[in-house]
């Protein structure tokens, strides 16, 4: 549980693995326990469903290196919500959990604050993450029963994650916050202790209108303080080509992570996307109306627990009842209701710390609704509407089994993912500082670890192509070895149509004009409004003299408006410029 909320700050694979862990512990004791009760709740199912679409999806990818890492993170998310809901008790581990992401979440907003103070720029990735955090900690301070110094500290806390995300001007995390604030508000006001209801309505419109103030302020100060046409226009072309996307592949999309790739051939902008900017829309165009049905699935059924949750108690005690297992409800409702909001102006799935800590507040909210032998919780009898059944005998071994495969299957494929990236990147660092062999090794032990990925052998022939560059007297045979490898690459993964504008630029050096012309017009068959391609093929022509080819391709690239100034460098040079 900690390790999944730590993932901001730890190494990517780590809390995954350490997840496997826990995952194993828990079947350890399903195993040595003679009876062990199993919690399933209203949510379990839809979760069950969209993981096992999520494997069959990842097992009709075109590109199984891009579609793992989006399953890897999906099942390992669900796999979370299991190990939490079923293995969280209301004693000391929710306090732990609390102080957590409260120890957490003051570390990243201190470090968002540190980031934007000394000029950096605003990392949007903070205030997304800390609208999972704040409701938390805000219904905590608000609702719980823990001692005064405690919910103070904790408020505190939490106005600080506030203000950090605040400052971090990101639209959609705005509308994040006040989602999120909406429910905090909605519960402070049905609280029966009016008096102290109206202080902290007043308090929160107060602050709500020196921030509006504030806003103000900032926006009369600077003129690119609000989004600026170029942003609106692509995001809305990644918005339009997502749709496009999941016309075109309707049912079951176009497969996990292949926005990224399927993308230029629906190219509305210049700008080179990985991410929809939409979580919606990605997951139409990655998973198709199936996809969506399913999350929808998920997300209702999630809210209408949390729902029965919170009504059951209000049933059975006054609503200025301190008790934590309602201020756990409540901050998780709060901050599932930031996430959809979220969800409109951003890419999360992609996230781990925020798909990870999503699902501990997901589990942990719904534990709320449950409870154990032995337990000494704020309520007495059972909350919510869940099924515990206690396992022996066969369907002990069976669920036990089931989940031992699950963390078999996710362990095989971390084992191969996440080494090799790590390598992969220390052979970046490497190549960077002009250390060829110290690269070539980093980049071998990666494909050792991970043949299957497209991106190690791809660098290994922008290696080659690199010392091609500055070793004149060995140019011929490595170009050779780096047209090797983008060969490999491109075998592994044909939607990278950047391999084929390599592949042309090593057979321009090797001195096959035929073969390289042929790989620059593949890479524009596959992305035919891309500047950068046609200048390519504008210099591939002059290369080989051919001036007037080359500058109908030069007026075309600077037609599209792309980024790169070298088309109208290219056409001032040859006196064609004309604005």
């Amino acid at each position: 549980m900690t390790i999944a909320v730590l993932c901001p700050v730890i190494p990517e694979g780590l809390p995954l693995a350490l997840l496997l862990v826990a995952a194993a512990l828990w079947v350890a004791r399903l195993l040595f326990s003679r009876q062990v009760p199993i919690v399933f709740s209203l949510a379990g199912a839809p979760i069950l469903v969209a993981t096992t679409y999520g494997l069959i999806r990842y097992g009709l990818s075109p590109v199984e290196a891009v579609a793992r890492q989006e399953w890897l993170l999906g099942s390992s998310a669900a796999l979370a919500f299991f190990v939490i809901l079923n293995n969280l008790r209301h004693r000391w581990q929710v306090t732990v959990l609390t102080w957590v992401l409260a120890g957490i979440g003051l570390g990243v907003a201190l470090g968002g604050l540190w980031q934007m103070l000394w000029g950096g720029a605003p990392d949007v990735r903070v205030a997304i993450y800390l609208e999972l955090i704040f409701p938390v900690l805000a219904a905590n301070a608000l609702f719980s029963r823990r001692p005064y110094s405690a919910r103070l500290a904790l408020l505190l806390i939490g106005l600080v994650t506030a203000g950090a995300a605040y400052l971090a001007f990101d639209y959609g995390a705005w509308g994040g916050w006040i989602g999120a604030l909406l429910v905090l508000t909605v519960y402070v006001i049905r609280r029966r202790t009016p008096r102290r209801r109206w202080i902290l309505v007043g308090g929160v419109t107060l602050t709500a209108v020196l921030l509006g103030i504030f806003v103000v302020d900032r926006a009369l100060r600077q003129e690119n303080f609000w989004p600026r046409q170029e942003l609106a226009a692509t995001r809305l072309a990644g918005w339009r080509s997502a749709v496009d996307i999941g016309r075109q592949h309707l049912w079951t999309g176009g497969g996990p992570g292949m926005f990224r790739w399927l993308y230029p051939a629906h190219r509305r902008t210049q700008d080179q996307l990985e991410f929809a900017g939409n979580e919606y829309l990605q997951t139409f165009a990655n998973y198709g109306i199936a996809g969506l049905v399913l999350g929808m699935w998920c997300a209702v059924t999630f809210g209408i627990e949390v729902f029965q949750i919170l009504a059951l108690r209000g049933q059975r005690y006054s609503s200025s009842t301190p008790s934590n297992r309602y201020a756990l409800a409540v901050g998780g409702l709060a901050a599932f209701a930031g996430l959809l909001l979220v969800a409109l102006w951003n890419t999360v799935s992609h996230l781990p710390g925020y798909l990870l800590t999503a699902a501990v507040i997901a589990g942990a909210t719904l534990t709320s609704g449950v409870k154990h032998r032995g337990e000494d919780p704020d309520d007495n009898g059972p909350l919510g509407t869940y099924n515990v059944f206690e396992m022996k005998g066969l369907a002990k071994w069976a669920v036990s089994g089931t989940l031992t495969v699950v963390i078999l299957l996710l362990g095989s494929l971390m084992v191969k993912t996440y080494p090799a990236a790590v390598f992969r990147q220390q052979g970046d660092r490497h190549r960077a500082a002009l250390q060829w062999a110290e690269a070539e090794k980093s980049y071998r032990r990666a494909w050792a670890f991970d043949a299957l990925h497209y991106e190690t052998a791809a660098a290994l022939g922008d290696l080659h192509a690199a010392r091609a560059a500055w070793a004149t007297d060995q140019t011929q045979e490595l170009a050779r070895h780096a047209v090797t490898w983008y060969d490999r690459a491109l075998t592994r993964n044909p939607y990278a149509a950047d391999l084929h504008i390599k592949l042309g630029r090593m057979f321009d050096l090797l001195g096959q004009r035929a073969t390289a012309a042929a790989h620059y017009h593949r890479a524009l068959q596959a992305d035919p409004r891309n500047a950068a391609y046609l200048a390519q093929l504008g210099l591939h022509e002059l290369r080989w003299g051919n001036q007037p080819g080359a500058l109908a391709h030069f007026q075309a690239a600077y037609e599209l408006r792309g980024p790169d100034p070298l088309p109208e460098r290219m056409l001032q040079h040859f006196d064609q410029f004309a604005p």
